[in-house]
């Protein structure tokens, strides 16, 4: 992060609150996050040096940042500020970078891959389509290829290039409800114990993911009602007023 946070900031990062509220339904205790967390701050320096350290905020307190937020059996809440980022500004802010240092980098589209020599299982050379130029790969300066493959489709891709591999796919599901909830993210955890993050866009509350497995093909993927009420019952946990309106848009990933 702080090699991004050179080269791009202030353009993509943002500096965004964290509240993790700590009550009986909680799988950790309030130790344990303190125990995490403070060997966090100490390992991401950059992060810290330009936030601060986490802190507590007491049952008072978070009922005035949060008037929406449960109130019965919340003690308090553990707060981070973390720097956030839009994935479509830096992906632009990648590609400019790319065109403009031709001598220091070079964008190749995966379909546009003709062959790959590897050695030891690592790629050491790409050959384009169209052209009689060789791609060289060097790890002198650290790993100068990524291959951003992403999601279920990773082993089709990968089997291409001549690399194996093999992965449990699971499905990651967000819903989207319409309004403004809280002042600030707040990270939760659903009856299974997995975490749930509430992200406050500008009207909408952003809610997931969801962590389930799928069987089939990712082409004929459809949100199962199971994840959406799942979902919808962890962030009516975390609301005063225990109303949401219907989810209206949801998001979906593959893991």
């Amino acid at each position: 992060c702080s090699r991004w946070l050179k080269l791009f900031y202030p353009q993509i990062f943002e500096g965004r609150l964290n509240l993790i509220p700590i009550g009986p339904e909680t799988p950790y205790s309030l130790a344990s996050f303190h125990a995490l967390l403070t060997r966090y701050d100490k390992l991401a320096k950059v992060r810290s040096g330009n936030f601060g350290s986490h802190f507590f905020v007491n049952r008072t307190a978070l009922a005035e940042m949060e008037p929406n937020l449960r109130r019965k059996n919340i003690e308090g809440a553990i707060a981070i500020r973390e720097w956030t980022v839009n994935p479509a500004v830096l992906m632009n802010k990648l590609a400019q970078e790319v065109f403009v240092y031709t001598d220091m980098a070079k964008r190749v589209e995966i379909e546009d891959i003709e062959s790959v020599k590897i050695s030891n299982g690592v790629i050491e050379e790409i050959s384009v389509y169209g052209t009689a130029s060789r791609v060289n790969v060097s790890n002198d300066r650290g790993p100068l290829l990524v291959v951003n493959a992403t999601g279920p489709w990773m082993k089709d891709v990968c089997a291409r290039l001549g690399v194996p591999i093999d992965y449990q796919l699971r499905t990651g599901v967000q819903a989207e409800f319409l309004g403004e909830f809280f002042r600030n993210n707040i990270v939760t955890f659903g009856k299974d114990g997995k975490y749930v993050a509430c992200l406050q866009k500008k009207g909408v509350l952003q809610v997931g993911p969801t962590n389930s497995d799928f069987e089939g093909h990712p082409d004929n993927f459809t949100p199962s009602d199971r994840d959406i009420e799942y979902l919808t019952e962890t962030a009516l946990n975390l609301l005063e007023e225990k109303q949401l309106p219907s989810y209206s848009y949801v998001k979906y990933g593959f893991r």
